[in-house]
């Protein structure tokens, strides 16, 4: 566990329930191909302002192969599409999609996402519990 897992722990720790998560990617309107290669796998927004999203998306998986929290793919917390709609339109993800369509002017290209979610599992919560 490094710095960035702790404090990411710390925070998803104080949060209750299941935390929205997304699995961007950009793809191509005309043929459907995607590259997944220039998002982060898992997107919870900017949970951490000191951390770059990659990190981010790096220590969820760490998290999880710990067993500290779960990543549900495709598994959504509600209904309600408006909380995935708010990361998929975040800064981040829009800046990463204009990034994307300078490299090939006429380019049509836009971010789609599988809504997922995140949580502090039983373990997750008896270690936060002991240790934090």
């Amino acid at each position: 566990m490094n710095p960035v897992d702790a404090q990411l722990f710390k925070v998803l720790s104080e949060q209750t329930g299941y935390i929205p998560a997304i699995n961007p990617q950009i793809t191509r309107v005309d043929n459907n191909q995607w590259w997944d290669s220039v998002t982060p796998e898992w997107y919870l927004g900017q949970i951490i302002t000191s951390c770059d999203i990659f990190q981010i998306s790096t220590s969820l998986a760490r998290l999880n192969r710990l067993g500290l929290i779960s990543l549900r793919y495709d598994r959504k917390v509600s209904d309600s599409d408006s909380e995935y709609n708010q990361l998929i339109n975040s800064d981040n993800l829009t800046r990463i999609l204009q990034q994307c369509k300078e490299i090939e002017e006429g380019l049509s290209l836009k971010a789609i996402a599988t809504h997922s979610h995140v949580y502090v599992n039983e373990f997750g919560k008896h270690f936060a519990s002991c240790c934090l």
